[in-house]
């Protein structure tokens, strides 16, 4: 008994490590620019809303949990410069930021323990109606990580300052977010985002 207890504790103690550097790891992506600082942690915390408003299972949660901290990784690779820009990208500036989503695969690809994490990290930015990129994947095509993560981030990115514009206020932001649906976002997925938003207009937590 007391070689199961020690077994579990240690086990629990290196979860606890893993998660805490991860949450480390995700402070240094977002400190690569101070417009996006607290960003990957603010969009996996509502991931993880959205994924218990879908009820997915403690073992789909836990890869939520860990795409969100590291779906940005990909940018520690693209120019501050850019990351920075208050005007417009130019074209070539725009295919080098895309570059991100296969720059976080690359970096994620040796380890093996993060392999569920790579298709959430490649697809966050693809649309349901196959106007995003990378690959241009459409509908249920795109990972369900994907899909939670284009809504989280998209509403991160809506409410906090960038270079080039103000936050937008939240009821514009979730205004945004649902003329997106089944277009940019799956309806599912912003069905169980405004059941977040409402249950935290009550007060409530999601």
């Amino acid at each position: 008994m007391g070689v199961a207890l020690t077994h579990a504790n240690l086990v629990r103690e290196l979860n606890e490590l893993n998660w805490g550097t991860l949450e480390a790891l995700a402070r240094a992506i977002d400190a690569k620019s101070h417009w996006t600082a607290g960003h990957s942690e603010r969009v996996t915390k509502m991931g993880l809303k959205i994924g218990r408003a879908l009820r997915l299972p403690q073992k789909e949660m836990d890869v939520i949990h860990r795409a969100g901290l590291l779906h940005d990784i990909g940018k520690l690779g693209t120019p501050r410069d850019i990351l920075d820009k208050k005007e417009k990208l130019t074209n070539k500036e725009e295919k080098i930021m895309r570059e991100h989503t296969h720059m976080g695969v690359r970096i994620l690809e040796p380890i093996a323990a993060y392999a569920d994490v790579i298709p959430i990290v490649l697809h966050h930015h693809e649309h349901f109606n196959g106007e995003g990129y990378p690959e241009g994947l459409a509908g249920k095509a795109i990972s369900l990580g994907g899909r939670i993560f284009a809504v989280a981030d998209s509403f991160d990115a809506l409410t906090s300052d960038r270079p080039y514009r103000q936050a937008l206020n939240r009821e514009y932001a979730i205004e945004m977010i649902k003329q997106g649906s089944g277009k940019q976002y799956d309806p599912e997925i912003v069905q169980a985002f405004l059941e977040v938003m409402a249950q935290e207009e009550r007060g409530g937590e999601a």
